[in-house]
């Protein structure tokens, strides 16, 4: 085997991590991200195989020396038999990871640990229940929170021994769904049925400014803050660099 050799930017970073978008679709429509109706998706066609990402994804790590492969989207888990893929990549031997919304993810959680899924990231824009059905247009809070506790358990090492009971002074943290349910931000719920879709329009109230959610309340507004770009390394700096592939077979850069 041909001994790997670093891959490194116009500024001098080894490049060490690769992030792979699996599919440009998604169960939510964040309104930061993508109108109401959606967006036209790229045909099956275009689609990266698993077999040719593996391939993209073998070539960085034994050749360029990668160590790290983030799955992202679009929302990963709407892919097909994701598990197949993540069983290919986690062959490679390297930190896999995924990023995710967290609606499906408690239904997957442990066939993608099985599969060597090593970590998982969370998106989540909102616990109150109202603002997060205005930002994603989508009534699925709970799901996530379900999700979250369904990748906590099955991280857990095994053979680990039992948790001690509740009130004890070692007493471990309550599962993320009974924590929220418990807390002030639950109450905080959008004014259709859970099994709905709301949009902006449809959500309650804004809490903090009262205002309707439909108009310009502080949960769809543009942040007050001025952002600005991060300042250029200079030349000769030194630092982690990411390389970021998309699934799709037409002719794009890879990093």
């Amino acid at each position: 085997m041909v001994p790997a050799r670093p891959l490194v930017d116009p500024y001098r970073r080894t490049v060490r991590d690769l992030r792979v978008s699996v599919t440009d679709r998604c169960n939510l429509r964040c309104a930061y991200c993508m109108p109401a109706d959606g967006l036209a998706w790229l045909p099956r066609s275009e689609i990266l195989t698993f077999e040719e990402i593996e391939r993209v994804a073998r070539v960085c790590v034994e050749r360029f020396g990668f160590d790290g492969i983030r799955i992202t989207g679009g929302e990963p888990t709407v892919r097909a038999h994701l598990p197949v893929l993540v069983a290919k990549l986690a062959a490679l031997g390297v930190d896999l990871s995924m990023t995710t919304n967290g609606v499906t993810l408690a239904g997957m959680a442990a066939e993608l640990r099985r599969a060597g899924l090593g970590r998982v990231n969370v998106s989540l824009d909102s616990l109150r229940p109202d603002r997060f059905a205005a930002l994603t247009r989508r009534d699925e809070l709970p799901a996530v929170i379900e999700g979250i506790d369904a990748a906590v358990a099955v991280a857990e090492p095994a053979g680990r021994a039992a948790p001690p009971p509740a009130g004890s002074a070692t007493a471990t943290v309550p599962a993320t769904s009974a924590w929220w349910r418990a807390s002030p931000a639950a109450s905080a719920t959008p004014a259709t049925g859970s099994g709905s879709r709301p949009t902006a329009s449809s959500a309650t109230a804004c809490s903090p400014c009262g205002r309707p959610i439909s108009g310009p309340c502080c949960a769809v507004e543009a942040p007050t803050t001025t952002w600005r770009p991060p300042s250029r390394p200079r030349s000769g700096a030194s630092g982690p660099a990411t390389a970021s592939a998309t699934s799709t077979s037409s002719a794009r850069p890879a990093a």
